[in-house]
């Protein structure tokens, strides 16, 4: 005889004659698993929603401290490999600076009209950026003529001096 007969009181015994516990609960049954999928996929929109949100918030801290600098790169012509000659607006100044294995103050532009250009085509963001580009390279293009003009009269190619 089984130990459960002679002994019902024992641990996964029952008194109903040797069944186990186990076998007399019923289980639950499984959810389907279409209901499963429509979970998880809700889970992952979810989360995707999350990071997005954190994006933006993150996104919009940014902008706003990029406000308050004072510093904005106004754009830049790469001329050769790690050469480039870039615009900067540093507080009301604008300068155009040569960056390579140095970088080094050219010029600063002081024509009150090609400021206004280049700061307005700084602000005119939602615009069609060939345009914005076509138009800072020929205000460049001007800028650079004047400084050619300027060493040529200055004689031997230097127009500041070493401080």
């Amino acid at each position: 005889m089984s130990e459960c007969a002679k002994n019902p009181g024992i641990d996964g015994c029952s008194e109903e004659g040797g069944e186990s516990k186990e076998e007399n609960e019923e289980q639950p049954a499984a959810e389907p698993l279409w209901w499963s999928a429509t979970k998880l996929i809700l889970a992952l929109v979810f989360v995707l929603g999350l990071i997005y949100g954190v994006l933006k918030f993150i996104q919009k801290k940014n902008n706003l401290f990029s406000n308050t600098r004072q510093m904005h790169n106004l754009g830049g012509v790469p001329l050769g490999q790690n050469r480039s000659v870039q615009a900067v607006k540093i507080g009301g100044h604008v300068y155009i600076i040569g960056v390579g294995d140095t970088v080094e103050m050219l010029t600063e532009i002081t024509d009150e009209e090609t400021r206004k250009q280049l700061l307005n085509g700084e602000s005119d963001l939602s615009g069609d950026n060939e345009n914005s580009g076509k138009q800072f390279h020929q205000l460049f293009d001007k800028q650079l003529s004047l400084m050619k003009e300027n060493r040529m009269r200055n004689g031997r190619g230097k127009d500041h001096t070493d401080e």
